[in-house]
């Protein structure tokens, strides 16, 4: 049985404030004033950003900036900025972020968390035109890899730059935003019960909203998800399945395969044998952070006189 779930959108942004040496505020301005203060610059994820998601079983704990001289447009495919400025000292700021925030508007489940780089007063001066991070939370000051790289721009959208002196400190946060439809995803499966085909309902829906930005910006859950199934009613968004319940007896990880994290959770015998049958199950980063359900109409029978596995595949790419 193939479960289908909700397709996540990412993107992220970036903001900079210049500090004066007596720690006033410069503004999100240069000289030349040509950005206005607070606007946002959007950036676009690069391919290196789904790679890392999608091969590595540890979560994002630690993202590190970047800042460049370089103007070319910005290509999916490039690892680097396309000219990284020299630090006077030390390393590049990093960042574990803040928040995460996550709620429901207009239908839209959003979800961000916001990292804060602090530059050391001095530590780096110039023109700044095109802005990355690194998720690896590599902060060497030779170090070039990024996941995500913008072009600096004004509230018109036209390419301009930062203007750090050496006595000015700069600050610049990103923020990775999430959004996916808060609807459920319904599909209709057909298994074989009892040597009978018999047409399943599947309910895809939101659990616990809390633990969705972990799930995005730090774990992706795929290759480490959890699995718990449940005897009762799936129940509404935010709320855990009811009756009886039952976890898995072994898990195994795959990474990197046909673009994306399998996870294949097993039920022995013993396990599982829920009086009314599976009609839930919970599934995330960990046991506590359930970040998706699916229930089953009718529910799915599991006896002592056999095994149940649950294989959840989770891919990544881009929207079209």
């Amino acid at each position: 049985m193939e479960l289908k779930g909700h397709t996540i959108g990412f993107k992220g942004e970036y903001s900079a404030t210049v500090l004066k040496a007596d720690g006033t505020v410069k503004e999100f301005l240069n000289e030349e004033k040509t950005l206005r203060s607070g606007d946002v610059i959007k950036n676009l994820l690069l391919d290196n950003f789904f790679a890392k998601l999608i091969s590595e079983e540890s979560p994002i704990s630690t993202v590190s900036i970047r800042c460049g001289t370089g103007t070319n447009p910005v290509s999916v495919a490039e690892s680097s900025l396309n000219n990284q400025l020299l630090l006077t000292s030390g390393s590049w700021p990093s960042s574990s972020g803040s928040g995460p925030t996550v709620a429901i508007e207009n239908n839209l489940l959003k979800g961000s968390v916001t990292y804060t780089f602090t530059f050391s007063l001095g530590q780096l001066s110039g023109n700044i035109s095109e802005l990355g991070v690194n998720f690896t939370g590599i902060t060497t000051a030779s170090n070039t890899l990024i996941h995500s790289r913008a072009l600096v721009v004004d509230n018109l959208n036209n390419p301009t730059t930062i203007t750090v002196t050496s006595q000015e400190q700069l600050i610049i946060t990103y923020t990775l935003r999430m959004e996916a439809n808060a609807d459920d995803v319904v599909s209709t499966v057909s298994v074989s019960i009892a040597g009978v085909p018999t047409d399943i309902t599947v309910t895809a829906r939101w659990c616990i909203l809390g633990a969705l930005p972990y799930y995005v910006s730090n774990n992706l859950g795929g290759g480490t998800s959890d699995v718990t199934v449940f005897d009762g009613s799936l129940n509404p968004i935010g709320v855990l399945p009811s009756g009886s319940n039952s976890r898995f007896a072994s898990k195994s990880y795959s990474y990197n395969v046909s673009g994306g994290k399998i996870t294949t959770v097993s039920y022995s015998i013993s396990q599982a044998n829920l009086a009314g049958g599976i009609s839930a199950l919970i599934s995330g980063a960990t046991a506590s952070k359930p970040i998706v359900k699916f229930g089953f109409n009718p529910p799915l029978p599991k006896n002592s006189d056999r095994t149940l596995s649950i294989t959840i595949r989770q891919t990544f790419g881009r929207l079209p």
